[in-house]
């Protein structure tokens, strides 16, 4: 869980900073971890990230 709150972090200061393409990676390695997880409902919401 700790690696994903790195990677939500992450993603949110590049979001900010309006770095797209290191957003979208970030979230694609959320959206593994989720799918690894069996989370299906938040990998879900993470796809359309």
């Amino acid at each position: 869980m700790k690696q994903y709150q790195n990677w939500l972090a992450q993603y949110l200061n590049c979001r900010r900073d309006n770095d797209h393409a290191m957003a979208a990676e970030l979230a694609e390695s959320i959206c593994a971890f989720l799918l690894a997880r069996g989370d299906k409902a938040e990998y879900a919401k993470w796809q359309k990230a």
